[in-house]
């Protein structure tokens, strides 16, 4: 039965994107601006595909979940050959090209077996490329970065009450139901979605002063909590301090100094987070890693540590600079799944890295994040950037930042759709809006006198 449906919703999406770009009229394009109610704006097909594309990521769909990804990937794909899209290219995409070109040799030795684990791996690692390019081109002005911005945090604030946090503890009838964790990517999924989109809020209440923006942000900070995702708390933790330092600068440390206690506050305080956070002596291997012990309710950090060290003794040791190929940790998973019921996921990516692509690949990896990192932070320490470049530059640098925590104990390569792209996304934004803006110089912040 939930197979049906989930089939049923996919082909709903795939029809939506249909009429997105092959109906001629422009009337679900049409809308009110938000801030102008008097203005129409009509938003381009590239940009209301990228909004419905990031407010629909939590759609798990299983089992059609790796068709989902690669109808995404070849639809992205037909619009850049169609010239619907232009590629731009930049050091930065241009390293994460390398990375792929080296992923895609390892597939020569890759120990995996089975070419749909090669493939499902490849396609993770390359949707990341093609969002850069589609949120490039989704961007022509400040105000369909605002509607972006607006559409995509109402819908992760809805998220949050039907399938987070404030669902599973107060309605957890729905939470469980089909068109809950049957239909969504639910619990560490969703928080990682949170996190990638955290600066959003706080943006938004820089810009237009409107305090409805910090009570969503309030709003995702719960659901994390009340679920106890430690991943997704620290990626928050980490999104809103990027976030508020490249608005405030040194204005911002007395802010994060306190939401900092706060955090650890949590994590210290609160029964069920503190049960999950440290690790235990004396606990054998078959005890920490099975599938019922590595899920959300009684998670160890015993049974990660275990996982990751006995991945690198097989997959990475001997193979130290070209690992053991796209797919091969994967497969390996499900061989210990097998014989120890060990769970399917690795709870790691940086390990995943090292496994399959050995110091090759991860070396290329952390040269990307440099790269990536360090452009932001010099358009927002830049004197003459102009205002809305370096929104677009704290968007992509925050949203990262926090994705990178969560990359070290979840698995964001494995639901890239949901979290991974989004930097990516927000990194082609960033350089579109310093074509679109130049070297102008803007002088004040606010939205709505700007307007």
């Amino acid at each position: 039965m939930q197979s049906v449906i989930n089939g049923i919703v996919l082909l709903i999406l795939l029809f939506w994107i249909f009429l997105i770009y092959f109906t001629q009229s422009e009337k679900m394009r049409t809308i009110k601006f938000p801030y102008k109610e008097e203005t129409m704006y009509v938003m381009s097909p590239t940009l209301y595909f990228t909004i419905f594309t990031v407010c629909t990521a939590p759609f798990f769909l299983q089992p059609f979940t790796l068709l989902r990804y690669a109808i995404w990937l070849v639809a992205i794909m037909l619009l850049i050959i169609n010239g619907k899209l232009k590629i731009k290219m930049h050091i930065v995409p241009i390293t994460y090209i390398v990375l792929l070109l080296w992923i895609l040799l390892t597939i020569t030795y890759t120990t995996a077996s089975y070419t749909e684990l090669i493939l499902s791996g490849y396609v993770k690692y390359c949707l990341p490329l093609f969002f850069f390019w589609l949120g490039y081109n989704a961007i022509d002005t400040k105000y369909s970065l605002m509607l972006f911005m607006r559409f995509v945090i109402f819908s992760a604030v809805f998220y949050s009450f039907w399938i987070g946090g404030l669902s599973a503890t107060f309605y957890p009838s729905v939470y469980f139901s089909p068109f809950g964790t049957g239909l969504f990517l639910t619990y560490a999924g969703l928080a990682d979605y949170f996190t990638s989109l955290f600066p959003i809020p706080i943006l938004l209440f820089f810009i237009t002063k409107r305090k409805i923006y910090l009570i969503f942000a309030i709003l995702l900070i719960l659901s994390t909590i009340l679920e106890a995702v430690r991943t997704g708390i620290g990626g928050i933790a980490i999104a809103s301090t990027l976030t508020l330092i490249g608005l405030y600068k040194q204005r911002s440390v007395p802010i994060i100094f306190i939401l900092f206690l706060l955090f650890a506050a949590v994590l210290t305080f609160v029964p069920s987070i503190k049960e999950k956070m440290f690790f235990e002596e004396n606990v054998k291997y078959e005890e920490v890693v099975s599938t019922e012990v590595l899920n959300k309710e009684d998670i160890r950090d015993n049974g990660r540590y275990e996982m990751w060290e006995r991945a690198l003794n097989r997959l990475y040791k001997s193979k130290e600079l070209i690992g053991s190929g796209v797919g091969s940790v994967k497969e390996w998973l499900s061989q210990e799944h097998l014989k120890n019921n060990m769970a399917l996921l690795l709870h790691n990516d940086y390990v995943l890295l090292m496994c399959e692509t050995g110091l090759i690949g991860l070396t290329l990896y952390i040269i990307f994040i440099i790269l990536f990192i360090s452009t932001c932070f010099s358009s927002i320490f830049s004197r003459h950037q102009p205002f809305w470049p370096k929104i677009g530059a704290i968007l992509a640098v925050s949203s990262f930042g926090g994705i990178l925590f969560s990359m070290g104990y979840d698995n964001v390569f494995g639901h890239s759709l949901t979290s991974l792209v989004n930097p990516f996304l927000f990194f082609g934004f960033f350089l579109k809006l310093k074509e679109i803006y130049g070297d102008k110089t803007e002088r004040t912040h606010s939205y709505i006198s700007e307007s």
